[in-house]
Parts: C-alpha cells; structure tokens; sequence
C-alpha cells in the first residue's frame, strides 16, 4: 500500500512538472520604440520598412501623437521614444533617468498654428475654442504666437487634445 502511494505521489508529480514546463513566462526579446507620425521620425519608419531592423530585437511602433509616446513611455509600455527636445524635457522634469542617444532632425521653422480660413489673423481669435497639445510643441507654439498679438493678446479658450489609440 505503502509503494502504491509513493508510486500515486511520484506520477502525481511527474504530471505536474509536464504541465508546468509548458508554463515558462515568455520574455521580451525586442526593443520597443514608439513614434507618433511625423516627418522627422521617417527615417525610422524607412528603416523599418526596409527590413534594416531585425524583427526580432527592434519592433516599431506607431502612436497617433508625441503625447501618446509620452504616457507609453512614463507607464513602461516602451524603452525607447522618439521626441523632440522639448518633449524629452518633460520626461526629464518628471525625474525619469533618460539618455538622449540619437538626433533625427533639426526642426527650422515648421511649426503652425492652423485655423479656419475666416481666421486672418492672431487678434481674430479672440473668444473662440482653440485646441492645442498641452504636453507638445503646440502649447509653446500658442503662447508665443497669442503674445506676439500687438499689445493686447486676444483671450481664447483653450481645450486640451486628447489622442486615444484604437487598438
């Protein structure tokens, strides 16, 4: 009886370690890098496309604004994201050890503010609802311009932009 049970015990266990073997965590192999669609990034996405990263160590990801590569960036969802410098800054303001290791773009002059066309100048916007990237570029971009509005900068009202992904 005695042996019967050691025997029961062994199988017992040996059916165990059959079924666990085939529960070992998988592990990342790839580095995740995030960038929001932008011109600046292109040669990443080129590189991509031209199979120049191996899949299995570097796998691109698209994101539909730099404040979305922000937030996957903070919560760990990825290790590496494409930003500009200011973006960066707020990462680095948060206290996040950061590396800058590679500059993609030096950006003269191509950011715009975009209205409708019944919109002529700074001063008109003066009570309407302007959207704007707090975490971003756009938010400089805004105040400098509604400062740059003669002697008295128009009030607008601001809402914040806020990107989802669909996925």
């Amino acid at each position: 009886m005695i042996q019967s049970l050691n025997a029961l015990k062994v199988s017992i266990l040996f059916i165990a370690l059959i079924i666990l073997s085939g529960c070992q965590p998988s592990y990342q192999t790839h580095l995740r890098v995030a960038a929001n669609n932008w011109i600046g990034y292109t040669p990443l996405y080129l590189a991509d496309d031209m199979g120049l990263f191996e899949p299995k160590k570097i796998k691109m990801i698209e994101m539909p604004s730099a404040s979305e590569v922000i937030h996957a960036f903070r919560s760990g969802s990825i290790e590496v994201a494409a930003l500009t410098l200011d973006e960066a800054l707020t990462i680095v303001e948060d206290n996040y050890d950061v590396r800058l290791i590679l500059v993609l773009d030096i950006s003269d002059g191509s950011d715009v503010l975009l209205a409708k066309p019944e919109i002529k100048n700074i001063a008109e916007l003066k009570g309407k609802k302007v959207a704007v990237e707090y975490n971003a570029v756009g938010a400089l971009l805004l105040d400098s311009a509604l400062a740059s509005a003669e002697s008295n900068p128009p009030r607008c009202r601001h809402s914040e932009l806020q990107f989802r992904c669909s996925h």
